[in-house]
Parts: structure tokens; sequence; C-alpha cells
């Protein structure tokens, strides 16, 4: 997640991303907690996720073909710093 490569390189379960559908992406099911509650991002209760508009920034972005621009850099990229990469990083 510390790159826009990264981040759309997926897992080995799958894209992280998927262009076009921000309702079919991973990325999306956990920030929005529409997966098994035990998956629910960020898992540490006491850390906030992303906000309400950070959300629909990621949403979006994913929905206009998450592509590597402004939109990317200047929103989302900024919040997956901030709210994902402590944990999902190499040793995080």
């Amino acid at each position: 997640m510390r790159t826009y490569e990264s981040l759309m390189k997926g897992t080995n379960h799958g894209p992280v991303v998927v262009p076009g559908d921000a309702f079919s992406s991973n990325l999306m099911v956990l920030i929005e907690g529409r997966a098994d509650k035990s998956l629910k991002m960020p898992h540490n209760e006491y850390r906030l996720g992303p906000s309400k508009t950070d959300r629909h920034a990621i949403r979006a972005w994913i929905t206009d073909g998450a592509k590597d621009d402004d939109a990317f850099h200047d929103a989302v990229h900024p919040s997956l710093g901030i709210h994902c990469l402590e944990c999902h990083q190499p040793g995080g």
C-alpha cells in the first residue's frame, strides 16, 4: 500500500482494487465494514479508520478507474498512509 503499483498488485487472495467497481473492490468492502466483522479494518478498536470523506474519495477514485493520477496522490494515498500503512507494510 506504500505505492500505487503495490496497491494495484493485490494480494495472494486476489485484487484489492477492481478499477471501475468500488462495490466489489476488497479495499471498500473492508473499510466500509461489509466483510465479516473479524476482517473489519482497522482491526484495533481504538484506531480510527478512514473518515466518511476519505471513504467517499477512495470510492470515487475506484469508480473513476483507479488511475495513478492526482486523485490518488492528493486524496487516496495520504488516507491510506494515515489509516492503513502501520499494519499493511513489511514488518507491520
